[in-house]
């Protein structure tokens, strides 16, 4: 192959002239315009059993996935928690609010938003961090 030919359609096609390819599975000839697009779709329509491009190398660089970009929810672990914990009995000393707040339906459906995995702790686990 040489260093021109990096697709590895060339594998299956010989070039005939500047203009030609000629499929060496089946013979048949096809255009060529400085393009393996019309040799890869050959192969893929005619040759659905051969095998292209294995290797990443082969392959050359991959689009990267729009998955890839997305947020991946952070674990709450126990730094965060405690961390979590303290600043719930910081916002309750601070705002005056009673300590049964934690316990309310409402700050416990704000915090399974905010932080799914982290377990709101009871009101006397709140009363000894005052």
């Amino acid at each position: 192959m040489a260093s021109s030919q990096k697709s590895s359609a060339w594998k299956y096609f010989d070039k005939v002239n500047e203009n030609t390819v000629k499929c060496k599975i089946c013979a048949v000839q096809l255009n060529y315009h400085k393009s393996t697009t019309g040799m890869l779709t050959h192969l893929k329509a005619k040759h659905p059993s051969v095998t292209l491009a294995t290797t990443e190398k082969e392959r050359g660089p991959q689009q990267t996935a729009i998955a890839s970009f997305a947020v991946r929810p952070r674990q709450c672990d126990n730094v965060r928690a405690e961390k979590t914990s303290a600043l719930i009995a910081n916002m309750v000393a601070k705002d005056m609010l009673p300590i049964s707040f934690v316990e309310g339906e409402g700050f416990r459906e704000l915090m399974k938003f905010v932080e799914p995995e982290y377990t709101v702790p009871a009101r006397k686990t709140i009363t000894t961090q005052l």
